[in-house]
């Protein structure tokens, strides 16, 4: 075999691995300009946190199946006092409680005091927008009755925007950790 004859394969698996490089560059840079990450996860807007919902069967932060429906309620930490006069409670429960609070609250009283609702759909996956970055009281609502969203948990936090949420319910309550994007 001559010189030629010997670099050319190399030169055919370089072309060709160069060639699955630029792909993977293209499709990734155009994955993030449609709004998608590297591996196609959804990218979070400006104004905008997205979340999963998990249900947990103990105390552990691991693991957990993806919450199959619910909303989840963000209502910005100046609102409050109001969102607690409007809701079946009609004051906030004790903070050790509240993780555990269970009430409904009429669903016109969410955008009402500036809170933004997010419905929990397919693999747990929810968006809240619009948002700002602040505290808000996030609360995890398993269905609509006739009079109003029937949450089952609340928890404070501090939400980056954009940002992530990993939302968990169960023995421990409802939980939340939030990241930014």
């Amino acid at each position: 075999m001559s010189d030629d004859g010997a670099r050319r394969p190399v030169a055919l698996v370089a072309t060709g691995l160069g060639a699955a490089v630029f792909i993977a560059a293209l499709v990734t840079a155009g994955l993030w300009a449609t709004g998608r990450g590297p591996f196609g996860e959804p990218r979070p807007q400006a104004d905008e946190v997205l979340g999963t919902m998990r249900d947990a069967s103990d105390q552990s932060d691991g693991g957990g199946s993806p919450t199959r429906g619910g909303t989840i309620l963000a209502v910005p930490a100046t609102a409050v006092p109001d969102f607690w006069r409007r809701t079946s409670a009609g004051v906030a429960p004790a903070a050790d409680q509240l993780s555990y609070a269970q009430f409904t609250v009429p669903t016109s009283a969410v955008p009402a005091v500036g809170g933004v609702p997010g419905a929990v759909e397919r693999g747990g996956r929810f968006s809240l927008r619009p948002v700002a970055p602040a505290t808000y009281l996030l609360c995890y609502a398993a269905g609509i009755g006739a009079e109003g969203y029937q949450v089952q948990g609340c928890r404070e936090a501090s939400l980056r925007v954009p940002g992530r949420i990993d939302a968990r319910r169960g023995e421990a309550g409802f939980r939340v950790s939030v990241s930014a994007d």
